[in-house]
């Protein structure tokens, strides 16, 4: 009795136990974290703009291109485009901002990569055209702030085009018949939109009095063809708004005798556009480069300590002479003439480092300088400013009675 007892109890035990374990709740599944999309809406946005860019755009159409960089100063170029191929000037250049991607299609490039950038994009859609007018990208990142905008955009259809263009001209012709230098060469190139990649060019060179030109791969020098010369170039011009044509000119900003013109006689007509580029070099001015760095490594590797001349300047501002006394890097006035200005009231401090530099700051904007070195000690003897910029008059600069103590 005992033994049956015992049995049924541990019978009863384990139909407990198993009531219990069919009642029990089943353990919870694991869920699964909701993806997050990474895509922004933005790029879509980018994405129906540049499509309506490329179904849209004119065939023939121009406008400014400019890169800000904060605590970087700004970089502009000017892009004419026409029947699908685009031509490129530099306005306004800067060491530390490129110029380049300065179309539409890069724009928007830049703008998708800007996406993908830590920082905060804004971007300004054209609603007619679709290019993006403005990009602004602000970030935390050191000199990683930026802001590209598309301005000035002109089409034939502008009423104000041929205004501007024939002012432009007009301005052009102005620097190169006054140019003072008396070396100088630029290179010619039509470009013509239907054969893009087969320009015609141009070599003219002046020098000694004598203008000569020299066809691309060629070695005989001849007098410039009448279309290759400034005056043909802008007679060319003139005569194609006269007949209705279309014309865009930009001229770089440092000395204005870079151009590029675009020029489209039948705007409602596909493949008779073509470009006239001239990229200017003052050779003359190269040279005197080149002797100012090497008047600079003489006068570095004399050095003198102690020393005295008088600076003076004559020219459209006057005439006056200070004498100065220099020891190292100091110095002081012990002679001025009666009309001789303030030293801190002058164009430029009378001074041989900060001479050397004002030749340089005047060859960099443009304008013609004459200097004669001293041959042992390398400081300038005389400095003709042969026009006037913006760092120095006409007229000229000498350095006389320099003695060393």
């Amino acid at each position: 009795m005992t033994g049956r007892l015992a049995l049924w109890l541990a019978l009863g035990l384990l139909l407990a136990s198993a009531a219990a374990a069919c009642g029990s709740a089943p353990p919870s599944p694991t869920i699964a974290p909701t993806p997050v999309s990474s895509w922004d809406p933005r790029r879509d946005e980018i994405d129906q703009a540049q499509g309506i860019w490329e179904t849209e755009h004119p065939g023939t159409y121009a406008y400014t291109s400019t890169t800000s960089v904060d605590g970087m100063g700004s970089a502009s170029s000017r892009v004419a485009g026409m029947d699908g191929h685009t031509e490129v000037l530099v306005l306004a250049a800067n060491g530390f901002v490129s110029s380049d991607g300065a179309t539409v299609e890069a724009l928007f490039d830049v703008a998708r990569a800007s996406l993908d950038g830590s920082g905060t994009l804004r971007v300004a859609i054209d609603q007619r055209y679709g290019y993006p007018s403005s990009l602004a990208y602000t970030t935390d990142a050191a000199d990683g702030s930026f802001t590209r905008t598309v301005t000035e955009f002109t089409t034939p259809g502008d009423r104000s085009a041929g205004a501007r263009a024939r002012e432009a001209l007009d301005q052009a012709l102005t620097r190169w018949h006054d140019l003072a230098t008396p070396a100088w060469e630029y290179t010619w190139t039509r470009i013509d939109a239907a054969a893009a990649g087969t320009p015609t060019s141009w070599v003219v060179r002046h020098a000694g009095g004598e203008t000569s030109a020299r066809a691309a791969g060629t070695t005989i020098d001849r007098a410039p063809p009448d279309q290759v010369t400034i005056n043909g170039t802008v007679g060319d011009a003139v005569g194609v708004m006269a007949s209705g044509g279309w014309v865009d000119v930009s001229t770089d900003s440092a000395t204005g005798l870079d151009m590029l013109l675009a020029i489209d006689p039948s705007p409602g007509i596909k493949g008779d556009g073509y470009w006239i580029r001239v990229d200017f070099t003052d050779r003359a001015a190269e040279q005197q480069r080149k002797a100012l760095a090497a008047a600079k490594e003489r006068w570095a590797a004399a050095a003198p300590k102690k020393y005295a001349y008088t600076w003076a300047y004559d020219g459209e501002k006057g005439a006056w002479s200070w004498t100065m006394a220099m020891n190292g890097e100091t110095g002081k006035v012990t002679k001025k003439s009666a009309s001789a200005p303030p030293v801190e009231g002058a164009f430029a401090p009378p001074r041989i480092p900060e001479t050397f530099e004002l030749i340089g700051q005047v060859l960099d904007a443009g304008g013609t300088v004459s200097v004669t070195y001293d041959k042992t000690l390398g400081y300038p003897r005389k400095i003709v400013f042969a026009n006037a910029t913006e760092w120095a008059p006409r007229g000229t600069v000498t350095i006389t009675d320099f003695k060393t103590r």
